[in-house]
């Protein structure tokens, strides 16, 4: 996992919009889940909902690149997670 010190100067300064922020919301038992990322820039949110019976990081993947593959290229580019152990298959999300 890349270190929140080590992403672009840009990302820290929220001076050019397409750096994003990430994380995950485990609800009480487990029993609910939502991910979150936020884009630095303009404080814009998606929420990827997730059904208790799928496997959160399965879910949170497929749903983070459903929302982030219908935007325009300039706005993906970085994100940065959150440092829980919920997000350690981060890498499954890295653009080929």
């Amino acid at each position: 996992m890349i270190n929140i010190s080590q992403r672009p100067e840009d990302a820290g300064l929220r001076s050019v919009p397409g750096h994003w922020e990430g994380d995950l919301i485990i609800g009480k038992n487990g029993a609910s889940c939502i991910g979150t990322v936020v884009e630095r820039y303009s404080n814009y949110l998606l929420l990827i909902w997730m059904e208790p019976a799928k496997s959160r990081i399965d879910a949170f993947c497929e749903g983070l690149v459903e929302k982030l593959g219908a935007l325009p290229e300039n706005l993906k580019q970085s994100l940065t997670w959150d440092q829980g152990k919920e997000m350690a298959e981060h890498p499954h999300t890295r653009r080929p």
